[in-house]
Formats: structure tokens, sequence, C-alpha cells
């Protein structure tokens, strides 16, 4: 494959830079949470009775709770259908619930469609605020979990990817990935997604706009060949302080919900990635700036 990249596929010639190699750790989080507003006193209030209820089955003695009780007051919220049912039903699956009371939940927002979309997203990324002195938050579900749980939710009901990217960036890098993976099946189609790869890769990096520095940065939790890999990188560095907030940014909050949908054969692993952004990161800072011909 580095042959086929170096013989077919040049796109641009460029000195070749170093990437030094930094073993940090990763950190698989969403990364810092934006300033959390007061709790809405009334969802509060919906969802406090199921709440109890569940923790109590989850944590304490499940013989003086039972399923069907949780239920009967999650049926109760349920029954509302409005907009503060909505935003409860956002914040009570954020929790580690038992599985049938979790699945009434997903059921209630398939039902009800695109009206409860907004209170799905205004908790994806910022969860509803519980009194922790109450419950711990070991009682949440992982970050990653929500983030992927909310956007398998959405997709089912608008019908289309959710990865919580700007849309720009997802008509970019969903293509590219797409071809990537194809491009890892062997079989008498591989060589059409290699060029279909190679082909994508050559527009995004011609592409200038805030987008493409994005999707750029994205790839990185991406691998391929050596001569895609080097160009990526030298790329990211060329546009320095463009693509330097973008590495800041997904170096802590990696996108769990778009790389949900690749298999794993395409990511780097947690080593390799933690050391390319800590080194690129490095290269910009210092003014580091690979020249193009």
């Amino acid at each position: 494959m580095g042959s086929k990249w170096s013989n077919r596929h040049a796109l641009r010639r460029r000195s070749v830079g170093r990437v030094c190699a930094c073993a940090i750790g990763i950190v698989l989080c969403l990364g810092p949470s934006p300033a959390q507003e007061p709790p809405n006193a009334k969802v509060l209030d919906l969802i406090l009775p199921a709440i109890r209820l569940s923790y109590a089955y989850e944590n304490e003695n499940s013989k003086n709770v039972s399923i069907e009780s949780i239920r009967s007051e999650v049926a109760k919220l349920l029954a509302r259908r409005d907009s503060l049912a909505d935003e409860a039903v956002a914040a009570l699956l954020q929790l580690e619930v038992e599985e049938s009371v979790q699945n009434q939940l997903k059921s209630y927002v398939l039902s009800r469609g695109r009206p409860v979309i907004p209170a799905l997203r205004k908790y994806r990324n910022t969860p509803f605020p519980l009194p922790n002195t109450a419950f711990p938050i070991c009682f949440r579900l992982h970050p990653r979990d929500r983030v992927v749980l909310v956007d398998r939710l959405i997709e089912k009901i608008q019908g289309s990817v959710e990865t919580g990217l700007p849309p720009r960036v997802n008509e970019v890098i969903i293509p590219l990935l797409k071809s990537l993976e194809a491009s890892y099946v062997k079989g008498p189609g591989r060589p059409k997604a290699e060029d279909e790869f190679y082909r994508l890769f050559e527009i995004l990096l011609k592409n200038e706009s805030a987008s493409a520095d994005e999707s750029l940065v994205i790839l990185l939790d991406y691998r391929h060949d050596a001569g895609y890999s080097q160009m990526l990188k030298d790329e990211i560095v060329y546009r320095g302080k463009r693509t330097l907030k973008h590495l800041n940014k997904y170096q802590i909050a990696p996108t769990v919900s778009l790389a949900s949908h690749f298999g794993p054969t395409l990511r780097n692993d947690g080593d390799t990635r933690a050391s390319e952004y800590e080194s690129l990161i490095e290269m910009i800072r210092m003014g580091e700036l690979y020249g193009r011909n």
C-alpha cells in the first residue's frame, strides 16, 4: 500500500518532518464540561421518585423495591408527553438503570420523535445535574456510553448519522472513513475503495475551510499507510493555529460517537494517539513549519 501511495497517489511533494514520539496517557472522556446551569426544578421533581427507586434497586436491598414499581413510576412521567417529560427522559437516560426501564425510556423517545431531540442534545455533553450527595457519580453512565446512546437514538429518529460534529465536518469525514474502512476489506472492491480514499484525501488537502481543518485533526485517530500518515501530520502542522485549537479539543475529547460507526482496526491505539497529539501540539507551539513545493 505504501508503494501505491508513492507511485500512483503522490499528492504533493514537501519536506518530510520527523514527528517525535512522546508517550503519554490518554484520557477517554469528553473533556472539560461547560459551566452547568442550575437544574430545572420541575424536571428534578419529575425524575427524583424514579431515580430514588432505581438507586435503591441497584445499590441497596432490591427485595424492598421491584422493577414493576420503577416502571410504574416512569410510566406516570411518560404519560405527560410534553417538553418537561422530554427533558426528564433525557436526564434519566444518563443513569445506570435496569435494562427494561432503559428500554421503556428508549421506546418513549422513539415514539415521541423529533420533539425530543433538543432535550437529548441538551444533555449529551453536559449531564443533568443531580444532587451528588444523594447519588454518586458511579450511578451515571460513562460519558462515552451516554454520548453513543443519545446519538443512536437521534439517528433512529432523523434517519441520518449523528456524531455530534458540525454537519460540514460530517460531510467530509464520513465518506473518507467509509472508503478507508472498505480499503481494509479483502476482495475485488478493495482497489476501488483505496482509490476513492486517496481521491477524497487529496480533495481534503486542497480544502482550506475551517471544516477541513477540523476534519484533518479528527483523521489522526485513524490509521492507514505511512505515506498518508506523514502527509496528514505535515498538513496539520502547516496549518498551525488553525488546527491547534482542534488538536487541543480532540486530544481530551475523542469523537467516540463517530468512532463507534467504524471497526477498531481503523483506529490508532491509545499510546499512538496520545504521542501524536502531544508531538503535533508541541511542534505548532514551537513554530515548526513544513515547506510546500
